[in-house]
């Protein structure tokens, strides 16, 4: 989730801040790019259209995209770019919000220009593609809050169709729509609202209306912090006396919570940490000392590495009763744990994490396809399942474990499975 600001006072200097609150782990890499020719290159997910002469730009982007979230080029021209969930489709594929971004930063020599050319790009090549960093399904519409030394403008996309208006004094967005009264419409924008029912001419046009979401809207928690913000920054004067020091105020504000509690973000400032565990020590809980943990779904005998950042347990329980455990116990936590150093002269273990029980993650896999035994049920341990299972197995190589020691003359106590 992000959070744009920009004041434009009656006099003085116009002011534009941006957090980005993307997901734990995904770095950002602040990069400048001289002006240079018209040349063929790829954005996130297409080839760039129309390749121009860049200018030059200072960029601050998801180190694995091509676009960014927010940059000023050599003309002063400032844009940060805000997910905005509408009612229409996204497209799978296509140039992403940060890739428009890019584009407009490169080209435009005014905020009037950038205006201009993010209107063609979406009119002439529309907005898609996967957005996120892990998840592959994350993808979302844009906004853009778009500024130079003379004003400000704020555009609202959904798909093709968008809405801008011009900024006097404060504005923020976070997250939803918010343009009421726009002061410029796309072309093809109110056809297609009265197409699909978002609107009808007995009323005036309001693109947050036709287009919004207001779950979304609600879990994103965007009108509180966009009430946060501009607290922050209106302070008395609407923001004729914003400074330096307001800006990053505003920015690092909690709105009086604790931005790890709740299920929504309700303040512009939301930096992550490690959670609170009681069955890790307090070494593993610094991001700068241990920033990734193996844990283990004993569901599906996989293992997966979780951010220390990420709010999710770094623990999984058995849902059902394992061998040697009886119902009605307590949940017992399993955490998966490093192969054991080699010892002596024989052979070093192959893989890397290993469960509790000693299985390496290639012959869990033997077992999950089958190969070894029966696959396991969902949300059982992998292996044999308990005496009943282990009477059988003896059964089936010709009797009771007992008997088969009386046979053979073993006598230290142990039954091979």
């Amino acid at each position: 989730m992000c959070d744009t600001m920009v004041v434009v006072p009656p006099s003085g200097p116009v002011w534009f801040a941006k957090n980005s609150d993307r997901e734990p782990g995904e770095a950002q890499v602040v990069e400048h790019h001289p002006a240079g020719p018209a040349i063929e290159r790829r954005a996130t997910w297409v080839p760039i259209p129309e390749p121009a002469p860049r200018a030059a730009v200072v960029l601050s982007r998801p180190a694995w995209m091509w676009g960014a979230e927010m940059g000023v080029n050599e003309y002063g021209v400032a844009i940060g770019n805000e997910a905005v969930f509408t009612r229409l489709p996204v497209a799978r594929v296509g140039l992403t919000g940060m890739d428009l971004l890019r584009l407009a930063l490169e080209q435009a020599r005014t905020a009037d220009d950038a205006l201009e050319l993010l209107a063609g790009l979406l009119a002439r090549h529309g907005q898609g593609g996967r957005c996120g960093f892990r998840s592959a399904g994350f993808r979302y519409h844009n906004a853009f809050v778009i500024a130079d030394r003379r004003g400000a403008w704020l555009l609202e996309t959904a798909d093709r169709c968008w809405a801008a208006v011009r900024v006097r004094g404060v504005r923020t967005t976070s997250n939803v729509l918010t343009i009421d009264a726009p002061d410029r419409i796309g072309p093809g924008t109110l056809e297609e609202a009265r197409r699909r029912g978002f609107y009808r001419d007995d009323r005036p046009f309001s693109f947050r209306e036709a287009f919004g979401r207001t779950d979304m809207a609600f879990l994103s928690g965007g009108d509180v912090r966009r009430a946060c913000s501009l607290r922050t920054l209106s302070a008395r004067d609407g923001g004729e006396g914003t400074d330096l020091a307001r800006c990053m105020a505003a920015l690092r504000d909690h709105g009086g919570h604790d931005p790890q509690r709740g299920l929504r973000m309700t303040a512009p400032c939301a930096h992550a940490r490690a959670p609170a565990d009681p069955h890790l020590r307090p070494d593993d809980r610094l991001a700068d000392r241990a920033p990734r943990r193996a844990h283990r779904d004993l569901g599906h005998g996989h293992e997966r590495a979780v951010p220390l950042g990420v709010q999710a347990p770094l623990l999984r329980h058995r849902h059902r009763a394992g061998p040697g455990r009886r119902k009605g116990r307590s949940r017992e936590p399993v955490l998966a744990q490093r192969a054991p150093a080699p010892r002596g002269d024989g052979p070093r273990p192959r893989g890397g994490a290993r469960d509790l029980r000693g299985r390496s993650r290639r012959a869990r896999g033997r077992f999950a396809r089958g190969r070894v035994g029966a696959a396991p049920r969902r949300g059982r341990p992998l292996g044999p399942r308990g005496p009943r299972d282990a009477r059988a197995a003896r059964a089936s190589r010709g009797g009771s474990g007992r008997a088969n020691r009386r046979r053979t003359g073993s006598d230290d106590g142990r039954d091979s499975l």
